[in-house]
């Protein structure tokens, strides 16, 4: 379903999943090459407090989009005051900004490679829980077709 050749409207998906599952905030992250690095940059998003997300680029293994990026793993934080060390939060920018308190983070895959990061968060402490994080997984891989598949390789 997504991919360069067919048109995809994320703002359109995205809208629907903030909908079902009520995220205070939901942000979709793509890989950017710049030069012989990728960076990684939340593209689109909704439910957002300013734009400074959009500013926000980060190398391999920083920040949300950079952890699940690398290992290619799901990221649930059910708390991010019990999650991240205050003294580490400035490596969640997006988690400062924003005010997140709990989060679900996926990865969405393309020919065996991650290719992006959706995430859906709350405002409040404990709303992501272990169950809706399931549900929401369920919903995106229904939603992004093909381009979303469970971790390719078991580690």
């Amino acid at each position: 379903m997504m991919n360069e050749k067919s048109p995809f409207n994320y703002m359109k998906e995205l809208q629907k999943l903030k909908d079902s599952f009520n995220f205070d905030f939901i942000a979709l992250a793509l890989a950017q090459p710049i030069e012989h690095y990728f960076v990684h940059k939340w593209e689109y998003a909704l439910g957002n407090r300013s734009d400074r997300f959009k500013r926000i680029m980060l190398k391999p293994g920083k920040g949300i989009a950079g952890h699940v990026f690398k290992t290619g793993k799901a990221l649930l934080v059910h708390d991010v005051e019990k999650t991240i060390m205050p003294s580490e939060l400035f490596n969640y920018p997006v988690v400062a900004t924003e005010r997140l308190k709990s989060f679900g983070a996926i990865p969405l895959y393309q020919n065996g490679r991650v290719k992006g990061v959706l995430l859906g968060a709350y405002r409040e402490r404990q709303q992501m829980t272990m169950q809706k994080f399931s549900e929401f997984k369920q919903v995106v891989d229904a939603t992004f077709g093909s381009y979303y598949n469970e971790e390719m390789v078991k580690r």
